[in-house]
């Protein structure tokens, strides 16, 4: 009797992994369209603006560059309220609208500084949420912590057996 089990789960296996390969080639990143939690796609695209110009790009990786604007927008959609949610849709509304990706650095860092003394408490406070998440993301990114804060994932060795 366990002989008719094991011969079944063997050519079950056979099987399997015969058309594994074939099943698994057809995957490209193409087929894959980018993934937004919540915004759409100019929200989206002005939020990678507004994340490059907080923490531009130069002889080492900028905000842009890591794709902290998705770290931004994952956290948005898992550990914020529907209310902050749509109050940050609003405002990534009110910079889609400036044209601020088509804006001059010194323009940007302008606006900035203009949204955070803005007399509008929700503009303030979704560009201040905006900032402190970019600063978040990018200083706990892989290559901020591996390059410049030497962060290893299991420090040290373990010495089992040692005399003392």
């Amino acid at each position: 009797m366990e002989r008719r089990t094991i011969l079944k789960n063997l050519g079950f296996s056979i099987l399997t992994f015969s058309q594994l390969p074939s099943w698994a080639s057809s995957w490209r990143s193409e087929l894959f369209e980018e993934k937004h939690f919540f915004l759409s796609k100019d929200n989206s695209n002005s939020l990678s603006a507004l994340v490059d110009a907080i923490i531009p790009g130069g002889e080492i990786p900028g905000a842009k560059d890591l794709e902290i604007d998705k770290f931004i927008e994952k956290m948005l959609a898992d550990c914020y309220s529907s209310e902050v949610r749509k109050s940050v849709e609003e405002f990534l509304n009110e910079v889609s609208n400036q044209d601020f990706d088509k804006k001059t650095t010194s323009e940007k860092i302008g606006l900035i500084e203009t949204w955070q003394k803005s007399p509008e408490k929700s503009t303030r406070d979704a560009i201040n949420l905006i900032k402190s998440l970019c600063i978040q993301g990018y200083s706990t990114s892989e290559h901020v912590m591996t390059q410049f804060l030497n962060y290893e994932m299991a420090p040290g060795h373990f010495y089992g057996c040692v005399t003392i």
